[in-house]
Formats: structure tokens, C-alpha cells, sequence
């Protein structure tokens, strides 16, 4: 059979590989996707060069599982660059640190990183100490994926008047942000992790309340009153309706 049959006849089983691989790592359904896409076109690439290298030595679903796994390998190191943990993670130690590689560099979701806690590393998972813990860890700057650093080069159609505004619309997002941040810290501990995870980790209500052992329905309200305080501090210090709802929206 040759290279190309080969390949049509295990579609299916390459996406199922892909997805095995994904969900394993905690890889969101969009990433998936495209990492699926990006092995389809690398086995047939050259010829179905990948394919041909095939000895049968192995079961070809086994040798698939090999290559894809060593693709995935190789965009996570060309997408995370070198990474280390933050100062801070280091302080709090080896899960802090786990924890941190898993939901900024990884990607993955709280849940997720539960559970790989306590299957791959078999580590007991207190669900409210980890999310008092991840309040504690800075923000670590989104993963950059190939192809990010060429959009800095493409020219705009825009003139020098929109720069400028939107140059100026950046800085006071920025200092809504260093604003937002300090209104934080004045908040107790546990509101601070309430805001975190809602509004920085994208986490819906109901995780958080299982997270921190809450009664959900209860939960509600104080989510409206705390974010209603802190749109109150941010506009007294100056922040227009417009940069909050920008705030929102980000």
C-alpha cells in the first residue's frame, strides 16, 4: 500500500491521536484544532516523506502516536520559548511552580490543572488553597505562537491621526489596569481571589465557589457588589466609563 492510501485510510485515527494528545496536556478545543490541522499537513508534506520513513516495525497507529507526539513537543518549545518560574512562584514552592507552568505557559484551565495534580503527579488537590495560591503568582504574558512577531511588520492602512488615538486609548487602558490592580490589593484576601479568578483567569461562578467551598447562589451578589466597589474606586481616581467597559470587555 502506498504512502498516500496509507494516510486517507488513518484520518480518523490521526484525529483521534490528536485529540487523545491534546486533551492529555490540557490543550483548549481551538489549539486542538489547529494542531490537528498542522499534523494532517505535516504528514503530507514532501511526498508523505513522514509515512514512507514507516518500517513496520511497530503497529502504524504506534508509529503514528510517536510522530504527533514529537510534533506537539516541537510547537510547545517553538511556541513557549524558554521558560522559567517567577520569583515568586519559586518562594512558594514545587506546586506553586507546577501550578504556574500549567495555567501560563500551558494554557490550561483550572480544572484541568486539577486533575493533572492529582493523576500525573498524584498530588492531594485542595482546590481553595490552589486558587489562593495562584493569587499570589504574577501575570505571566500569553504564550506566543509562530507568526506573532511578523503581524508587528505588516504595514497599516491606518493614518497617523488613528495611531495616535489609539496610542492614547492604549496608555489609559494601561493605567486603568495599574489602577484596577491597586484597588485590588486593598481588597481582603479572599475578594482578591474571587476578582482574580473571575476577571484575570476567566473562571465562572461556579468553579470559583467550588474552588473556595462557597455557596454559590450566595456568591452572586457578592461578585455584583464587588465589582461594583471597584468601578466606583476606579472612577473617582479619574478612570472614564468607557476604559471600565474596555476593562470588561478584555
Amino acid at each position: 500500500m502506498d504512502a498516500e492510501e496509507l494516510f486517507r485510510q488513518h484520518l480518523p485515527t490521526i484525529g483521534q491521536i490528536a485529540e487523545s494528545i491534546c486533551r492529555r496536556n490540557g490543550v483548549g478545543p481551538h489549539d486542538a484544532e489547529d494542531f490537528a490541522s498542522d499534523i494532517r499537513l505535516k504528514l503530507c508534506e514532501d511526498d508523505f516523506a513522514v509515512i514512507r520513513k514507516f518500517k513496520g516495525k511497530s503497529s502504524f497507529t504506534t508509529y503514528l502516536t510517536v510522530v504527533m507526539n514529537k510534533r506537539f513537543l516541537d510547537r510547545q518549545r517553538q511556541a513557549w520559548g524558554k521558560w522559567s518560574p517567577s520569583s515568586q512562584a519559586r518562594r512558594l514552592g514545587p506546586v506553586a511552580m507546577l501550578l504556574e507552568t500549567m495555567v501560563y505557559r500551558d494554557g490550561s484551565s483550572f480544572d484541568s490543572v486539577c486533575q493533572i495534580l492529582e493523576t500525573k503527579h498524584a498530588l492531594a488537590v485542595d482546590r481553595r488553597e490552589l486558587l489562593m495560591m495562584l493569587a499570589q503568582l504574577p501575570r505571566r504574558a500569553p504564550r506566543r505562537f509562530e507568526g506573532d512577531a511578523s503581524l508587528q511588520t505588516v504595514p497599516s492602512g491606518e493614518g497617523a491621526d488613528e495611531r495616535l488615538l489609539a496610542g492614547e486609548r492604549d496608555d489609559q487602558l494601561a493605567a486603568a489596569e495599574g489602577a484596577l490592580r491597586h484597588a485590588l490589593r486593598e481588597l481582603p484576601d479572599e475578594d482578591q481571589v474571587i476578582v482574580r479568578m473571575l476577571y484575570y483567569e476567566g473562571l465562572s461562578i461556579s468553579d470559583i465557589a467550588r474552588g473556595l467551598r462557597l455557596d454559590q447562589q450566595r456568591l452572586y451578589p457578592r461578585v455584583r457588589q464587588l465589582l461594583a466597589g471597584l468601578r466606583t474606586t476606579l472612577e473617582r481616581q479619574g478612570i472614564s466609563a468607557d476604559c471600565i467597559k474596555d476593562l470588561d470587555s478584555s
